[in-house]
């Protein structure tokens, strides 16, 4: 992958891509989480939307899995 101008294709920079991978999945998360949250706002209108854990996240009904997010 080559760096492009301002204007051009959405890529990552050689400064991330020379980061380790342990370094980018925080990163990840993060930017993961702020576009989430900007989405969710002008998207669906939803102003606070909260980072659930496994201390405050609750199971949906008949699974196994925990939601990530709520409003």
């Amino acid at each position: 992958m080559r760096d492009v101008g301002r204007y051009g294709p959405l890529t990552t920079s050689s400064l991330f891509r020379h980061l380790e991978t342990t370094e980018k999945a925080g990163i990840s998360f993060r930017l993961g989480m702020a576009f989430a949250a900007l989405i969710s706002e002008h998207a669906l209108g939803i102003l606070v939307l909260e980072h659930l854990s496994r201390g405050n996240a609750v199971l949906a009904p008949g699974s196994a899995r925990r939601a990530d997010l709520r409003t």
